[in-house]
């Protein structure tokens, strides 16, 4: 039973794990879309709240956040994955905050130059190394599951074979107790036979005497 209580724990692990690593993509793939509002819209001062909330603090799903549960959990080689996702998502968040800077300063074909020739790549080494480590991730949480799975199944067997055990016992139990209760019940019966056939005649015996 322990090993499944550590199976499961360790499969409840990798899914947290995973959903950690998938967040600080998703926090990435936001600092980009708000890029390209700013090339499309222009790049008013709320947008610094928006970015702020991809990469710095929003009630847990922010880059940092995600990254720094991602690494309080990391497990195997995870954690040299972790750093390099991390830098090559620095060199995301330095390529929008050009971009971002560009269009305030009125530049659009040089902020549209450089979403195309750096941020873009950015983001895209950062999504090879953050896709590798997801994948480690998915591997622990599949092999806990399947340890998970296997050690319920070796309970189950090993209930079955106990309640097979009992069952047996039970049966041998009854077949001597029943055993005994024939042999005592035989016994009654052949005293009772006894009384009818000559006690009862020696009494009658008497009597008549």
């Amino acid at each position: 039973m322990d090993t499944l209580a550590d199976r499961t724990a360790d499969a409840k692990h990798g899914a947290v794990l995973d959903e950690q690593i998938m967040s600080m993509e998703i926090a990435a793939r936001e600092a980009l879309a708000i890029e390209a509002d700013a090339l499309l819209y222009g790049a008013p001062a709320t947008l610094d709240d928006r970015l702020a909330a991809a990469w710095e603090r929003n009630d847990g799903d922010a880059f940092a956040e995600s990254l720094a549960e991602a690494q309080r959990l990391a497990v195997l080689d995870m954690p040299a994955g972790l750093r390099e996702s991390a830098a090559a998502a620095e060199t995301l968040q330095a390529s929008v905050a050009r971009t971002v800077e560009l269009v305030r300063a009125g530049d659009l074909d040089a902020a549209r130059a450089n979403h195309r020739d750096a941020s873009l790549p950015a983001f895209d080494a950062f999504a090879e190394r953050n896709q590798a480590v997801e994948a480690d991730s998915e591997t622990f949480s599949e092999a806990a599951s399947v340890g998970a799975t296997a050690a319920a199944h070796s309970g189950e067997r090993t209930v079955l074979l106990a309640t097979l055990f009992a069952l047996v016992l039970a049966a041998v139990c009854a077949t001597a107790i029943t055993r005994g209760v024939t042999r005592g019940v035989r016994t009654i019966l052949d005293r009772l036979a006894s009384l009818r056939d000559h006690d009862t005649a020696d009494l009658a015996g008497g009597l008549a005497a």
